[in-house]
């Protein structure tokens, strides 16, 4: 999640997901070279208060990533992909 103008988006790919508190709302492309403010999702901040522990393959099989669950190791295990593909 990010917040762009007083507004929070999710990253989705190339474009922005807009939020509000009925849910998404619009989409729209995603623009480069701006700066933003990011929302941590609550589980991120209980991964990073517990002691951030960096997903490798079978990261559940590390007790810290392991006691959040599926979800959790599953979108570790997909931001780990996207950050290995991704270019700054």
């Amino acid at each position: 999640m990010i917040v762009i103008d007083d507004e929070s988006f999710a990253v989705c790919g190339k474009h922005l997901l807009r939020w509000s508190p009925r849910g998404y709302t619009a989409s729209q492309a995603r623009p480069r070279g701006i700066q933003v403010d990011v929302l941590p999702p609550p589980s991120i901040l209980k991964l990073l208060e517990a002691g951030y522990a960096r997903y490798v393959a079978g990261g559940a099989d590390n007790p810290k990533m392991a006691s959040f669950g599926e979800i959790v190791l599953d979108m570790a295990r997909r931001a780990a992909e996207l950050a290995q593909s991704s270019k700054l």
